[in-house]
């Protein structure tokens, strides 16, 4: 008989938290069944269970936990079946009070007649859940055959027609343990199908439509039955081919009954029950699943898996017996899913996988692969792995975690044991040389428990409670953005932010709706914080706009619903957490990496910019406090690195050939906290060029340990690849050698030689300190390559040391030029040989600035043919080349090994490469500049290599004679053809006061200026001639685009012309000898046939005349300039190049025939600045408060190291700069040539600035603009007021602003409330002034600047910005137009109002006022000049009045907030004026005394009076 049970639990337990189980008990064993109840309405449960008639049992209802423990259980409820053919239906409640069911109710037998299972006509249509034809795969011919499926609550039934004959066969839906879902790679099917799992069988089957798929899975889980995702298809068929073990699995403890519950396992108490019912029978299991019990009980189950049982023994000769393992807890897992997930390590890297685990008596578990597979390989460098057994999807409550020693056997007697003919979709059988079998040996499992997550929506609401103001955070790419929002709720629409259309997050949400929040402080005086991750989703749903928008939003600039600039932003939770920040995190185990940087303080660190990584040797420190930490300079790009990802990874311990280290992982953070840095301080870190713990280029990288791993490297020899090593010793056998011992690194210049037998080796002095410090630590690094400027890169070097005294390796080695140093031969004992075994190569390229390639791609575009120019040091090379463009590498060339040309990159790897169409129809030649580097690795040959090198004699990618030249791109210049010459009359008229000019080149970010003897010749024009191998010959060849200063360029001049020009440089004898002159013998050239003369010869191409001062223009007035510097010597002098502007003070110093100028060192910023742009500016006079004159100047400036000029100029104060005379080669001079000055005299007339005062007390937050370069830049800013400074603002230093106020001071500040409540605002001019003066910093200085970074008011960072006001006007914000009825109407019962105002100390006034109104004024009050109230509504122009009857009979007054504005103005006088104002002491309405107020109302309420 079909029995329901329904369990009513009043809405106690929520799904997920309780799982009711329904256990009946009876005298006969099979009635052992526990159910699980389904979820039935709101509060109801419900199952069913088929029964026999004429029985008696008991039952009860069980809630168990999710651990598997018991939360409550009723009483026992007996019960006796009767005997008939209909159902029944049993009701009971749960009441928390008594903790047993209620109201039990069995109807009689017949009163809810239930059909039977078996019947098959009816049947079909009971309960049905869903229908529909899909394809099934057939239990022993393996055909697939359409058929129509019918799921209902109990069953799953399928038929070949459904209109004829019963079902083809049931699944009964308590029995299925899983469906799987999956492509199926069968030959018959190869689509996405199902495959259900229970303990008889497995059956396969698919749909033709996808979405009916989804349908069928849909009701499977509304069902509570597992859907599990197995993505290797493979994987599948092979679980549809397998056979289910015919015996029942063991129960988890005793001989109990194997729970269905999500925990596997009956509460102990029911364990007990049933062991009192089974301990005593021996049950014999067959393949039809008969269990035979010695109380003569007999009963044939349908669900195998429920059945209790003992070690059970076969009796069919043709199933093994599998035996029990030492773990139950394996082979449960094992029984539940038979797919592991296996996770090997080659020592490298770790690699996980899906596998299909078997079992057999032989072997144990074991699993069958492929030779070739990749984890073949990880197992031979390290056979421990991990497997993960159980269900690993999200409805799992815990799984299995075991860690094994895999052993791989190829024999074919493993293999033939091994076998199933599942295998056969992988192997052609078992003597199949590619079959491997791998045996396991497993250690004792950990069994990981898992929860769902639960959404703690009351840590939400709670967090709300204390702020609705959250973090809230998206993600784009690998960079995550975050901003604090609005949280709202809403009971339709639920959490929702506002946002604008435009904003950034939009995009970010695009990209991934995925987004984090940080809610709140979660309780008082606790650091507990509400984490929630969520999915967001943005709409502009017209109706979802309308449901939420509140008039206050209006604030934020949104004009009303309709507003198309907003977006809601709908927050659907996923998972909330709380974060307590007071909880003391675990301790790491120390002791491993403690032990480790015991024995070597240098460390290996990692940092990862995007998908690479880069790592270095650094010296780890370790303090007290802070811990493990590293020193370094902040322009290193590791701290570029940490800043983007803070993620690192540290290798502690010797790297010796033990290959035993610890790993840590650790988040970084970069302090540049003064307080930290002198904490930290160490005298020894001097030898790195640190000046002390104020240094500015020192920041600290503070670690936080997140995990520590020790791990040992197998003894692997590596393959290094040695040409990017002889390539860079090609460019410079001098070498850094850098060796470390006692936690100090000593680096120095070598000369490193190389022999074919001996490789790459030093020869020193035995009495050297690199010896000791090799013999304490024989690990070295040696930086290979130019380091100059003119290089892009190095090679870095690890290598293992060896000091070598063998008389025949000296013998080898020596070469006579060791004699230099001192050695007398290789007999010499002091002569000593350090041998290299080199372990590691790495290169490192310094990357230029990024370069415009466009022009070059356009002049490429026209022509790949290019010329290529080289040179060494004795000439130039040119010839026509071919380049080509890769989308990966840029461009590049193709040559043949052993080219001249290679050998001059090697030398010298600046080239210079002319693109473009080179005959007479292109007007634009474009010329790059780059570092060239020869590649021979295969693998870049093979990544560049083309068909088309085969013309060129290349055999192939790996012909040895074929090497492909990298470029670097350095620069790029396009120079017109054809084009007009320029106007060389000032030229000309500059060069007839002097032949001596000044010659600038400049090579990447360097510029070389020179004092050059320039010379003219009718047919050539101007040139030079100068010595091969100079300096300037080598720039011109990498960029021939030159400037030339011409002019007397002494103090008595007026001023000079430049003129920009492209320089060639041609040696032909003929044009040597046109353009010979003898007295070039002085600079001793023997005569036009000497091979040391050069001429450069110069094609102008503009000429700047601007710097000249005409001597017709007017006469300085330097007064003013003079009496500024009579007031202090201290100026500010700002320098302007490459788009930068730097100021720094300076002190003046003038001289009765020089004039102004400066002295300062040598190798400044500020004289390369000047070189590159003589335009200088500056500010003279005190910057204090003491003055108000100001003189404002514009200068050229000239640097002069002339010792004539240096000696004319030294005074002995000098010296206090470090300076030890006018010889000094540090000394430098800059003089000045006014040119313009501008004298700003801060005592003019006064400007009111009493409404920015008013202003300013409704708001300190302001909004103020600069422009600078035709653009107007607006940003809101804290506007600060001292007595000593007046209004101010604090800035950082570099900043935007700053140099656009520097480049214009005029700036504009707008203060005063600027939304929808604000009356008006201020809008005011000013000029801004850059300070950096020490003592104004003390008086601006705040403890809350803090905030912001600073450290205090002597941080480099922190200036200030001084205003000066020019002009300030008021600006009224329009009023909205008001339903100014309420007011009149209450004005009839009374004119006499209350008006209300704040005095100075925002203390409130009322007085009662006589409210007026006329067709002129609109409202009005009048009073007298010298009232208080006057100077309380001039500071907010802003009143309140209560209007009405104030008599206990009045049923209300009106409330009215208005705008004031004060005139006395005649004409507004004669408006206001009546005869009855005379009673007041007015004369008239010219009486001076008589004062007109005109109101604006903004907000008219009226309010309702209670009863007294």
């Amino acid at each position: 008989m079909r029995v329901v049970f329904n369990f009513d639990d009043q809405g106690r337990h929520r799904p997920g938290e309780f799982v009711p189980v329904l256990l009946v008990s009876g005298h006969v064993e099979a009635l052992w069944v526990p159910s699980l109840l389904r979820k039935n309405g709101a509060t109801g449960w419900v199952t069913d269970v088929e029964l026999p008639t004429d029985t008696d049992l008991e039952y009860k209802y069980i809630l168990l936990r999710g651990d598997g423990s018991v939360s409550w259980e009723s009483e026992a409820i007996k019960l006796t079946i009767p005997r008939s053919s209909a159902g029944m239906e049993l009701n009971s409640s749960y009441d928390d009070k008594r903790g047993v069911p209620v109201s039990i109710s069995a109807p009689p037998a017949r009163s809810t007649p239930v059909e039977k299972v078996s019947s098959k006509s009816a049947d079909k249509m009971k309960n049905v859940l869903h229908t529909g034809w899909m394809t099934k795969c057939g239990a022993r011919v393996k055909s697939w055959k359409k058929r129509f499926f019918i799921l209902q609550d109990l069953k799953l039934s399928y038929y070949a027609d459904p209109n004829k004959g019963g079902a083809k066969g049931d699944i009964v839906v308590k029995e299925i343990k899983a469906v799987k879902v999956g492509v199926l790679k069968s030959k018959n099917a190869g689509q996405q199908g199902l495959l259900v799992v229970t303990p008889k069988r497995n059956f396969a089957m698919f749909s033709d439509d996808e979405e009916q798929t989804q349908m069928w899975l849909n009701k499977f889980r509304e069902l509570k039955i597992d859907v599990e995702n197995v993505f290797d298809g493979k994987m599948l068929t092979a679980l549809m081919h397998q056979q289910m073990p015919a015996t029942a699995a063991p129960a988890a403890t005793g001989g109990g009954p194997a729970s269905t519950s999500p925990t596997g396992v009956l509460p102990s108490q029911h364990q007990v029950s049933s062991t009192t019912v089974s301990s005593t029978s021996t049950s014999t299991s067959t393949s039809t699943s008969t269990s035979t019990s010695t109380s003569t009980s007999t009963s044939t189950s349908t669900t195998p898996s429920s059945i209790t049982t003992s070690p059970s023994t076969s009796t069919s000769p043709s199933t093994s017996t599998v035996p029990a393992t030492t773990d139950p807890d394996v082979d449960n897992a094992f029984s539940e899913n038979p797919v592991v997930i296996l996770t090997t390590h080659d020592n490298k890297r770790l690699s996980s996988r899906p596998m299909l685990m078997r079992k057999n008596d032989s072997l144990g578990y074991y699993m069958a692969t492929a030779k070739t597979s990749k984890k073949i390989s990880h197992i031979s460098a390290n056979p421990n792995a991990i497997i993960l057994w159980g269900k690993t999807d999200f409805t799992t409550s815990q799984y299995i975690e075991t860690q094994v020693t895999i052993s791989v056997t190829t024999s074919e007697s493993t293999k033939k044991v091994a076998w199933q003919p599942s295998m056969s979709q992988y192997f052609s059988g078992p003597t199949d040389p590619n079959m491997a079998v791998l045996t396991l040996s497993i250690a004792k499992p950990s069994v990981i428990n898992l929860s769902l997550p639960v959404l703690h929506m009351d840590y939400v609401e709670e967090a709300r409670k204390i702020s609705d103001v959250v973090i809230l955070s998206t993600f784009s790419g690998n960079r995550m953005s975050s901003r604090p929002m609005k949280l709202q709720n809403h009971p339709e629409v639920g959490y929702h932010f506002l946002t604008h259309k435009g904003s950034k997050k939009l995009d970010h949400i695009a990209a991934s709706p995925k987004g984090s929040l940080l809610i709140g402080n979660i309780g008082t005086g606790t650091k507990k914080f509400a984490k929630a991750k969520v999915e967001l989703v943005a709409t502009t749903d017209s109706e979802i706009i309308r449901k939420i928008w509140k008039d206050d939003y209006r604030q934020f600039g949104y004009t009303g619903v309709d507003d198309p600039n907003l977006v809601v932003l709908k927050v659907k939770f996923v998972l909330v957490t709380v974060v307590d920040m007071t909880v003391v995190p675990q301790t790491l185990q120390m002791g491993s990496m403690d032990a480790a940087y015991a024995e070597n303080e240098i460390v290996i660190l990692t940092t990862k910019d995007g998908r690479s990584f880069s790592s270095r040797p650094m010296l780890m420190r370790k303090h007290s406090v802070v811990g493990y930490h590293f020193i370094t300079r902040k322009s290193t790009k590791k701290i570029a690195q940490i800043t983007k990802s803070p993620g690192v990874e540290i290798l502690v311990g010797k790297l010796d050939s033990t290959g035993s280290f610890v790993r840590v992982a650790a988040q970084a953070e970069v302090s540049d906290d003064p307080y930290i840095k002198t904490q930290l301080w160490n005298d020894s870190y001097r030898q790195f060029g640190y000046s002390g713990p104020t240094d500015p280029s020192m920041i600290v990288i503070l670690l936080k340990i997140v995990s520590i791993n020790e791990t040992r490297l197998p003894t692997l020899k590596k393959e290094i690849n040695m040409v990017p090593l002889h390539n860079a010793y090609a460019a410079s056998p001098i070498v850094s050698l850098c060796t470390h011992c006692n936690s100090r690194i000593s680096s120095r210049p070598m000369w490193m030689r190389f022999q074919e037998k001996y490789g790459y080796h030093f020869c020193t002095r035995r009495a050297s300190h690199k010896l000791e410090e090799i013999t304490s630590n024989p690990t070295v690094t040696v930086l290979v390559g130019k380091t100059d400027f003119s290089s892009t890169g190095y090679v870095q070097v690890t290598a293992k040391a060896t000091i070598s005294d063998d008389e025949a390796t000296k013998i080898s080695l020596w070469k006579d030029d060791y004699k230099a140093f001192g050695f007398s031969g290789p007999a010499d004992p002091v002569f000593v040989v350090i041998l290299l075994e080199i372990t590691d190569i790495s290169s490192s390229i310094l990357t230029p600035s990024k370069i415009d390639m466009t022009p070059i791609d356009e002049a490429y575009a026209a022509s790949p043919i290019v010329n290529l120019v080289t040179h060494n040091e004795k000439r130039l090379s040119s010839r026509p080349m071919w380049m080509r463009k890769h989308e990966e590498l840029g461009y590049h060339f193709c040559t043949r090994k052993g080219s001249n040309k290679l050998a001059q990159i090697v030398a010298h790897p600046e080239v210079n490469i002319l693109v473009g169409k080179t005959d007479f129809t292109t007007k634009l030649v474009t010329q790059l500049r780059a570092n060239a580097r020869a590649d021979e690795s295969p693998e870049m040959k093979r990544k560049l290599w083309k068909d088309d090198y085969t013309q060129f004699g290349f055999t192939g990618a790996d012909d040895p004679n074929f090497v492909p030249i990298l470029l670097t791109p350095l620069g790029v210049v396009t120079s017109k053809i054809g084009s007009s010459s320029p106007d060389m009359a000032p030229v000309d008229s500059a060069y007839g006061h002097s032949q001596i000019v000044k010659l600038s080149t400049h090579v990447g970010a360097r510029i070389s200026s020179r004092p050059m003897w320039m010379q003219y010749h009718p047919q050539t024009g101007y040139h030079f001639c100068t010595r091969r191998g100079s300096r300037k010959l080598e720039q011109i060849a990498v960029n021939s685009e030159v400037e030339i200063f011409v002019g007397d360029i002494s103090f008595k001049s007026t001023g000079f012309v430049s003129f920009k020009a492209t320089a060639r440089i041609d040696e032909t004898a003929e044009l040597k000898s046109k353009l010979w002159k003898d007295d070039y013998k002085q600079f001793g050239y023997t005569g036009p046939e000497d091979t040391n003369l050069v001429l450069i010869l110069l094609t102008p191409s503009s000429v700047d005349a601007t710097k000249m001062n005409i001597a017709a223009s007017p006469k300085l007035d330097m007064k003013p300039f003079d009496a500024a510097y009579a007031v202090t010597p201290i100026v500010s002098l700002s320098t302007h190049a490459n788009n930068r502007i730097a100021a720094r003070p300076m002190w003046l110093r003038h001289h009765a025939e020089v004039g102004y100028h400066f002295c300062t060192h040598k190798g400044t910023p500020k004289l390369q600045q000047i070189q590159s742009n003589p335009d200088v500016s500056l500010v003279i006079g005190s910057s204090g408060f003491d003055t108000k004159l100001f003189v404002k100047v514009q200068a050229l400036a000239h640097i002069d190291e002339s010792s004539e000029m240096k000696n004319k100029l030294w005074q002995s104060d000098y010296t206090a700069f470090g300076y030890t005379g006018p010889e000094d080669p540090n000394f430098s001079i800059i003089l000045l040539t006014i040119q313009a000055l501008e004298v700003t005299n801060l005592a003019s007339t006064p400007v009111d600035i009493s409404p920015i005062d008013s202003a300013y007390k409704t708001s300190q937050i302001v909004s103020l603009a600069t422009h600078a370069g035709g653009k107007i830049h607006n940003r809101p800013m804290w506007m600060r007021y001292h007595k000593n400074l007046g209004y101010h603002f604090c800035t950082t230093k570099p900043s935007q602003k700053i140099t656009e106020i520097s480049a214009n001071s005029d700036v504009y500040v707008v203060v005063g409330r600027t939304d929808i409540y604000s009356k008006g605002f201020v809008q005011a001019a000013a000029r801004a002034t850059i300070s950096e003066e020490q003592h104004l910093k003390n008086d601006a200085w705040r403890d809350e600047y803090k905030a912001f970074g600073y450290s205090g008011p002597d941080d480099p960072k922190f200036v200030l910005i001084l205003l000066q006001w020019t002009s300030v006007s008021h600006v009224a914000m329009p009023s909205p137009k008001q339903d100014t009825t309420l007011l009149d109407e209450a004005m009839a019962a009374n004119p006499v109002v209350s008006l209300s105002t704040h005095d100075s100390k925002n203390r409130i006034c009322s007085r009662f006022m006589m409210l007026l109104k006329n067709n002129d004024l609109g409202y009005y009050m009048t009073t007298h000049a010298g009232t208080p109230k006057l100077a309380q509504i001039k500071q907010e122009l802003y009143v309140s009045m209560l209007v009405g009857s104030t008599e206990f009979t009045s049923s209300g007054f009106v409330q009215v907030d208005a705008d004031v504005v004060i005139h006395e103005d005649q004409e507004t006088k004669d408006k206001a004026w009546q005869s009855q104002f005379t009673s007041f002491g007015y004369t008239g309405p010219t009486d001076p005394a008589f004062v007109v107020m005109v109101l604006t109302p903004r907000a008219i309420k009226h309010t309702k009076l209670g009863k007294p």
